[in-house]
């Protein structure tokens, strides 16, 4: 085993409390400190943020304003070799003000020499986290302080990217459907992550999703935001959750099935069952209806988490798109490779389930239906929002219903 390094390696030390940072401001901030760092209790700074595992880097609180005091406090191991006269060079040592942002830098404690000292990146980000979280729990109506985070000049849109969901949420908490501030909304759906943010589960709370697609709605169609209109309707539909597709279907009147979304069912599938040919399914087909095929399969290998919730959602895209109903023949053909045919049996049990019926061949769907997807793609395509559109029509009892793609019993 190799004992001694055939080249000499440098350290970087990383700054993760507000003591460390005060006490090496003559390096990282290039300023001196006027603060009494002995009125500091611990040296666990914890910044409000549970940072207890970045412990200050020694218990000294004495302000440290030269180089070598930076080297001595953070290197104590050099003192052994000082006493042996085997220290390195002074001329090898390199100022720590100088830039080393081409060196090949380790954050090995042994390592007894340091190159550079510098404040964790996210360390300010996370300060603006707190101060964000503390000024807007408890309160019902922080709408004057969001708005004022929002359109601050000096905060970089690359932080709001990295919002964590619990500050989204009060974003998002405050666009119920009476709020009319145009560039409130505008600004947050510029800036926000929404992608990120349902990926996180941030969308739990019942109405929360609804309300963001209803300000999309009502500002946010023709704006080039941050949040592609398409791209998270499809991605939305990607997750297969009842909730959030009731909402996105009140916002539009059916997925628009992009290739991204293909795709994902694809290498979902394949990542399942490595023998699963996508190559098998005839060309022949539309793209969108091989999507729906994977789509529909995707959603039978997901129904062990809830076979409920996976039958709902296929009642849901079904009733939304004119399509024809997938036939016996296609999904036996499609999935003959990769899938026993036990399992095509339970594909066709689960996909009856959720649309009446699943016939030998493929057949047109009822004129009922039809007329349905009519009438809210041409509501959508004038862009109203659809339970709003639908409710002017004064249809008699339940066609409302059927139009809203809700379960009639």
């Amino acid at each position: 085993m190799e004992i001694i390094n055939n080249s000499i390696r440098d350290r970087a030390v990383e700054l993760c409390t507000s003591l460390d940072i005060a006490q090496y401001s003559f390096i990282v901030q290039n300023s001196l400190t006027p603060l009494n760092l002995e009125l500091c209790q611990s040296y666990n700074v914890s910044d409000g943020q549970q940072n207890n595992n970045y412990p200050s880097f020694s218990f000294s609180k004495e302000f440290i304003s030269t180089e070598e005091k930076c080297r001595k406090v953070l290197t104590k191991s050099r003192s052994v070799l000082y006493s042996l006269h085997l220290d390195l060079p002074r001329n090898r040592e390199r100022s720590l003000k100088v830039n080393s942002e081409h060196m090949e830098l380790s954050r090995d404690w042994k390592i007894p020499t340091v190159a550079k000292i510098h404040i964790r990146d996210d360390f300010y980000d996370e300060i603006m986290y707190s101060l964000m979280h503390e000024a807007c729990k408890g309160k019902n109506n922080n709408l004057k302080v969001l708005k004022w985070f929002i359109k601050f000049g000096p905060l970089e849109r690359s932080l709001f990217y990295q919002l964590p969901c619990s500050i989204i949420n009060y974003f998002l908490d405050s666009m119920h459907p009476e709020l009319n501030d145009c560039e409130y909304v505008i600004e947050c759906l510029r800036k926000i992550d929404v992608i990120k943010w349902l990926i996180n589960g941030g969308s739990s709370k019942p109405g929360r999703f609804t309300n963001l697609l209803y300000q999309i709605h009502r500002n946010g169609r023709n704006v080039k935001c941050s949040c592609c209109i398409d791209e998270v309707i499809d991605f939305c539909i990607s997750l297969s959750s009842v909730q959030i597709t009731e909402a996105v279907l009140k916002l539009k009147s059916a997925p628009s099935f992009c290739e991204k979304l293909f795709y994902f069912y694809v290498e979902e599938i394949f990542h399942e069952r490595s023998t699963f040919l996508s190559g098998k399914i005839s060309t022949a087909m539309s793209f969108r209806r091989r999507t729906l095929l994977h789509q529909m399969f995707w959603i039978y290998i997901r129904k062990s988490e809830n076979p409920s919730e996976a039958s709902k959602f296929l009642r849901l895209i079904w009733d939304s798109v004119p399509d024809s109903l997938l036939s016996k023949r296609e999904i036996q053909v499609a999935f003959e490779e990769g899938f026993s045919s036990e399992e095509i049996t339970d594909v066709c049990t689960l996909y009856s389930r959720a649309v009446g019926d699943v016939h030998p061949y493929v057949i047109p769907r009822t004129l009922k239906h039809y007329s349905r997807t009519a009438i809210r793609r041409r509501l959508s395509l004038n862009g109203h929002w659809l339970p709003e559109g639908i409710k002017e029509f004064a249809l008699p009892e339940k066609l409302p219903s059927y139009l809203k793609l809700e379960e009639i019993a």
